[in-house]
């Protein structure tokens, strides 16, 4: 599946997939760099029209841009305050905003915020971050949403195998739609 982090799949037009026969082809814009643009592109239509594709699109939530920050972002309970790599301002993610910017994007599945660990972090790190984002995707599941949009939870839980299952098992008892595997 490729990455369209900015609402566009580098070097490829849709036109050009559209060639290829991609039928279940599927986009990932992320959140938070189409969040600063979400009112322009509710206005063109959606993301299916910006980007002229008329198949699937799957939002991801930012968390992973967001782990991506790391020097220039502050981890809490309620979410994720960080630097925007656009224009240096301050900005906030929550589970909730998370879900409602891939609302307004208008995606066919929208994946909750999680929380994504360093691979390399200390047990204790990923056990934390693998709770929170449990915690948060309990607020993920009661955010507003999207008819006919599906919603995945993501597990964490590094490279500990017992730590995975243990979270797969968490995630699924959630009313999701699907269940995805986190970095």
């Amino acid at each position: 599946m490729p990455v369209g982090t900015q609402a566009t799949v580098k070097a490829l037009s849709s036109a050009i997939w559209r060639r290829w026969g991609r039928p279940s082809f599927s986009a990932i814009p992320t959140t938070w760099p189409c969040g600063l643009a979400t009112s322009s592109l509710g206005g063109m239509g959606g993301l299916h029209k910006f980007m002229a594709w008329p198949r699937a699109i799957l939002t991801d939530s930012g968390g992973f841009q967001v782990f991506s920050q790391s020097g220039r972002r502050t981890i809490d309970e309620d979410g994720v305050t960080f630097q925007s790599h656009v224009d240096g301002s301050a900005q906030r993610l929550t589970p909730e905003s998370a879900m409602a910017i891939q609302v307004a994007l208008g995606s066919d599945v929208a994946m909750a915020f999680d929380e994504c660990p360093p691979s390399d972090a200390d047990g204790a790190i990923v056990r934390k971050a693998m709770e929170r984002t449990t915690r948060w995707a309990r607020r993920c599941v009661e955010a507003e949403s999207l008819d006919g949009q599906l919603r995945f939870g993501i597990v964490q839980g590094g490279t500990d195998v017992d730590l995975r299952l243990g979270h797969l098992a968490e995630i699924a008892e959630l009313p999701f739609d699907g269940v995805a595997l986190g970095g």
